[in-house]
């Protein structure tokens, strides 16, 4: 298999190019940059979508009734 383009990842993991790019950045994927484009390790793509991943903070319920 080649070696995966920004877009090609993004639409694997369901996220954005520019999370792709953090990823990359973080170390979290695998990728060179040999010259103006990344080009992202498959291995390192399916190792991060089978990994588990801490989901955001949980966002409180409104109370039924408004404090006073």
């Amino acid at each position: 298999m080649h070696d995966l383009t920004t877009a090609e990842a993004a639409a694997i993991l369901k996220v954005s190019r520019r999370r792709i790019n953090e990823l990359i950045r973080l170390g979290t994927l695998q990728a060179t940059k040999p010259g103006r484009d990344w080009e992202i390790e498959p291995a390192s793509v399916e190792a991060y979508k089978d990994s588990p991943r801490k989901a955001g903070p949980k966002r409180k319920k409104p109370d039924a009734e408004p404090h006073r």
